[in-house]
């Protein structure tokens, strides 16, 4: 055992022919230079959702984004980032989930909710559900419910 770990470590920092070409990659000097599809590893979504370290990794990025402080020039916006986005979660909460959305899955969204014109809270919306999509040059988004309906959102009412 020990002699395959030295082997190991021996081969991660085996010198390289250049920089930009690589002699040993660390593909084959963890896996061998069999490309068989056996020995490849698929990473997905969904997949590195079941790995702690990752889950952890996300949660560090969006509580330390959800700290900083966050400027804005209108009222109306600064009391739902800074106060109460909505009435079910806090400022904080929001912040980390929409950065921890992002950071996960490459994009996060949240629903304008507006009484006549005035903005009144901020819903996230689950990113999985959402697509983007564009008519005539304008941008809309469907999203998909627990129901499984589904909404057409404009891009106005969608942050």
């Amino acid at each position: 055992m020990t002699q395959l770990a030295s082997q190991f470590i021996v081969g991660c920092f085996e010198q390289r022919s250049e920089l930009d070409n690589p002699a040993n990659s660390i593909d084959s000097v963890v896996f061998g230079d069999d490309d068989s599809p056996s020995k490849k590893i698929t990473v997905t979504h969904k997949s590195a959702q079941t790995v702690a370290a990752w889950w952890q990794g996300i949660t560090i990025i969006g509580n330390d984004v959800a700290q900083l402080p966050l400027i804005t020039y209108r009222p109306l916006v600064y009391r739902l980032l800074h106060r109460t986005p909505n009435s079910e979660m806090g400022p904080f909460f929001f912040k980390s989930l929409l950065t921890s959305r992002a950071a996960s899955h490459g994009n996060s969204h949240a629903f304008i909710e507006r009484d006549d014109d005035e903005i009144v809270a901020l819903w996230p919306l689950d990113p999985e559900r959402v697509t983007p999509f564009r008519v005539d040059g304008e941008k809309f988004y469907h999203y998909s419910d627990d129901k499984g309906e589904q909404h057409t959102i404009s891009d106005r009412d969608m942050f």
